[in-house]
């Protein structure tokens, strides 16, 4: 379950989706890719390979660092890399 610091603006967990369904495997666009979701093979089934795609496509989208803590401080999830990429924005606070 995600907490309240780990949740982003709905605009930008909708933009996370977007770039996921363009950088990720053909399938995650046939998947209820919930924001809560683990991304990993824990949940959506993403290797360590579509995980790293995904940070660098979001890193290049947002134009914000996903530094190597994002993966060891929990599950990644829709709403951890919104909250992530809020932060780094500067519309919110980063964990």
């Amino acid at each position: 379950m995600t907490s309240a610091r780990d949740t982003g603006s709905p605009g930008t967990a909708a933009e996370v989706r977007g770039v996921l369904t363009r950088v990720g495997p053909s399938w995650t666009r046939e998947v209820d890719l919930r924001d809560d979701l683990p991304l990993g093979e824990q949940g959506l089934g993403l290797d360590s390979v579509a995980i790293a795609e995904l940070l660098i496509a979001c890193e290049r989208h947002f134009g914000v660092r996903c530094p190597a803590s994002l993966l060891r401080s929990g599950p990644l999830t829709i709403a951890r890399l919104a909250s992530h990429m809020d932060a780094g924005r500067g519309q919110g606070v980063q964990s």
